[in-house]
């Protein structure tokens, strides 16, 4: 049982939060399934928006307007009183007040021209909606990368494809991890599941364990780290319903 019991409390250990940082960076930081990124957001009056860069969404040159505007000539243009700028990991996403979003790609991403200096061109996305660019470059091309809106948090988490009896979450290969959002996680773990495997004088012998109902074996919900580490309630992060009544 201590196995399955420890486990969050593992993913709280430098071991395992070192592994984590080397596989995010291997995979890019993002989900190697939907493509995408760790979650930003914003409060938007008595709502809050959750936004990120989607990496499976391409946003081909053709698509953007050969025409030039200005930061004022752009909110006069589609009505906006004000632009902002949240950051995502390395890119700028610019989120207006009419709720129309787009990027801001410049040289120099720490420090931003002035308005003056910022030219914008607007995107004509394929689901018909209006996206933009504001840059200080007139050559703006292809971009391989998107974003996303999410009415809750999506969160990276680090995926172990088995689990072996007796291994600390860090004591497996980078062969048997990769990086999965927290919705593509939960739903690999429902829908495939994870084996998991004794070793006994270096013979593997898999073992059927029953995932747990509600958080489908992950033992915890990262996005809800602040809530006691996120550890689901149902198994109290042994993962298994055979072990959730006495973890």
């Amino acid at each position: 049982m201590d196995d399955f019991s420890s486990y969050a409390a593992q993913l709280d250990k430098p071991e395992w939060r070192s592994l984590r940082q080397k596989i995010l960076e291997r995979d890019g930081h993002r989900c190697q399934l939907c493509g995408k990124g760790k979650s930003a957001f914003m409060r938007d009056k008595d709502k809050i928006i959750n936004y990120g860069i989607d990496y499976s969404l391409k946003i081909s040159a053709g698509l953007i307007s050969d025409e030039i505007l200005t930061v004022e000539q752009f909110k006069n243009r589609l009505n906006i009183d004000w632009i902002k700028c949240m950051r995502n990991h390395d890119k700028i996403i610019g989120i207006t007040s009419n709720n129309t979003y787009g990027f801001f790609i410049v040289k120099d991403s720490n420090n931003i021209p002035p308005k003056q200096d910022l030219m914008v061109r607007l995107i004509s996305l394929p689901n018909g909606a209006l996206s933009f660019i504001i840059t200080d470059t007139p050559e703006v091309k292809d971009l391989d990368y998107g974003f996303y809106l999410s009415q809750t948090p999506i969160s990276l988490n680090v995926h172990h494809k088995n689990y072996i009896l007796g291994r600390k979450a860090w004591e497996y290969s980078d062969l048997d991890l990769v990086t999965l959002c927290n919705e593509c996680h939960l739903s690999v773990h429902k829908a495939i599941g994870v084996k998991v495997y004794s070793n006994e004088n270096g013979f593997m012998t898999e073992v059927k364990l029953t995932p747990c109902l509600r958080c489908g074996g992950t033992g915890y919900f990262p996005e809800y780290k602040n809530v006691q580490n996120g550890i689901c309630f149902r198994c109290n992060g042994s993962r298994f319903e055979e072990y959730k009544s006495n973890s």
